[in-house]
């Protein structure tokens, strides 16, 4: 009883100690003690559980983990590279990703005709850009869907 008693004070007289330094040191100090601290609690734990013998179902889990980490970053490359083509894809074609559709104002803009324009005006100069940009008359897929789609805004469709 006697030696658990001195082992509670000096518990109690070290966490006191431990607040105190940590009102006063400075925050990148109090940090690299934190890890040294955290890094000896887990080797300590890790040599308690080799010596009980219990460490086999840790070992099993790490293998575990890692197998599961591994899974996870290949299916993350994956998405990336997905994420990636689709996007190179939309920049070739000219698309806009969904919901975002072109701006009246860009339409007009792009076909070159001033807001308001009648129905006619916007596909007239529709024909005449689509005749310079379209691929076959060696213009670019990028173009051709960008005045496309400025149509597509101002007319409804």
């Amino acid at each position: 009883m006697r030696t658990f008693l001195i082992i509670a004070i000096a518990v109690l007289l070290l966490a006191v100690l431990l607040g105190r330094w940590f009102v006063k040191a400075p925050p990148p100090q109090v940090r690299a003690w934190l890890i040294r601290a955290l890094i000896f609690l887990l080797l300590a734990g890790l040599i308690v559980l080799a010596a009980t013998g219990r460490i086999h179902w840790l070992i099993a889990a790490g293998g575990g983990l890692a197998a599961l980490a591994m899974r996870l970053w290949r299916a993350w490359q994956v998405y990336d590279w997905f994420k990636r083509s689709r996007s190179a894809q939309q920049s070739r074609t000219g698309t806009t990703p969904r919901g975002g559709r072109m701006s009246k104002d860009e339409a007009y803009e792009i076909l070159g005709i001033t807001p308001g324009a009648s129905r006619e005006e916007v596909i007239a100069a529709h024909r005449r850009l689509i005749q310079k940009l379209h691929p076959d008359r060696g213009g670019s897929d990028r173009l051709a869907a960008k005045v496309n789609e400025a149509k597509d805004v101002l007319l409804g469709d």
